[in-house]
């Protein structure tokens, strides 16, 4: 009797040592693959941008955003990833104190723009995006810009960037040396809006990615 009693207590510990190697087996796993992502992820960041006007194709703009991937990984954008919004008074954004309502109103909704794109790791890359009209409305104004990014990383996790955008002056979009005769850019302002701005401008908002 007390042969088997061994016998069973012996079984019973090598189970619980199995199980207990196993469990620590994919906690081993999933704490080197969350350290994996977090040190190989793709990391964008917006290092500037234009508004561009095509003079023959009835006067339809498009955006370029300049990117950047500090990451160690690629970063992968969808097409329509872009989403841009108007601020149309951007030279008296409210600062928003702290357990304080932010006092805008909601900047407008422009749409999605853009193409798919691959930011290599390292790397820069230009995103223009597709023509449209949704500039018209606002000229001759100054007007501010604001960008919510989204886009994936090489393990599929998703992730976006916000950002506020240059005061665009869009009275007239000139031609620069680097563009087409059938190109102009729009004057804008290369200072970006205060961070915390931006953060408390798209608090107020629900975006879906």
């Amino acid at each position: 009797m007390s042969a088997k009693k061994s016998w069973k207590e012996r079984d019973t510990l090598a189970l619980v040592i199995s199980i207990l190697s196993l469990v620590l087996t994919v906690v081993t796993f999933h704490s080197t693959r969350q350290n994996e992502r977090m040190f190989k992820a793709s990391h964008l960041k917006i290092r500037g941008g234009r508004v561009l006007q095509y003079t023959d194709a009835d006067r339809q703009v498009s955006f370029e955003v300049v990117l950047e991937n500090t990451g160690e990984t690629s970063a992968y954008i969808d097409s329509d990833a872009l989403r841009l919004f108007v601020v149309e008074d951007p030279h008296h954004l409210p600062i928003p104190k702290p357990g304080r309502v932010f006092d805008l109103k909601t900047p407008d909704d422009i749409g999605h723009h853009g193409h798919a794109l691959e930011v290599t790791p390292k790397g820069t890359a230009i995103l223009t995006t597709n023509l449209c009209f949704c500039f018209s409305r606002y000229r001759p104004r100054d007007i501010g810009l604001l960008g919510h990014l989204s886009y994936r990383d090489s393990f599929g996790d998703s992730h976006y960037e916000n950002w506020g955008w240059i005061i665009v002056d869009s009275e007239y979009a000139y031609v620069t040396d680097d563009l087409p005769n059938n190109v102009g850019a729009f004057h804008t302002d290369r200072e970006p809006m205060d961070v915390e701005t931006v953060r408390a401008v798209f608090r107020r908002m629900s975006l879906s990615d």
